[in-house]
């Protein structure tokens, strides 16, 4: 598998067979959006049922569990042009 020298990651569009590019971009678009689509009702319902302040305070709870967790995804997150190359 080749590494993007630029992001340090696999490329996508470079492991796909050529014949299968477009529906893999398809696939994760639509994924993409049924994860906003499901976002955006969970935050509906939680305005609608206990208020801007359950909304919000969801927010800040998926936000204290991303920074909890990002001690954790040490490895897999570096800068641009940082890391080993190849």
């Amino acid at each position: 598998m080749r590494r993007c020298l630029r992001c340090g990651g696999l490329r996508l569009r470079l492991i796909l067979l050529r014949h299968l590019r477009g529906s893999a971009f398809g696939v994760f678009n639509l994924v993409t959006g049924v994860a906003m689509l499901a976002a955006s009702v969970i935050a509906g319902a939680l305005w609608d049922r206990i208020g801007p302040q359950g909304t919000f305070l969801a927010g800040a709870a998926f936000t204290a569990l991303a920074l909890a967790a990002l001690p954790f995804a040490r490895g897999a997150i570096r800068p641009h042009g940082v890391g080993p190359p190849g």
